[in-house]
């Protein structure tokens, strides 16, 4: 599992990869102001799991040629 957290002009955001066997699961995530050490720590350790979890995989696994 894999969080990146990087802002995008206008919100602090946080996007959750987790690879299951041949799928990427991704989920975003906006903490809006700038997330201290600590405020990522506690999102790493608390909802980041129930996030991914929860995200629902795409049925058709094609790629775009």
């Amino acid at each position: 599992m894999k969080l990146t957290v990087f802002y995008d002009g206008q919100f602090w955001i946080g996007v959750v990869e987790q690879k299951e066997g041949e799928a990427l699961k991704a989920v975003r995530y906006v903490f809006r102001p700038e997330p201290k050490d600590d405020e990522v720590l506690t999102f790493a350790n608390g909802p980041m799991l129930s996030f991914i979890v929860t995200a629902q995989v795409p049925h058709n696994n094609r790629r775009a040629a």
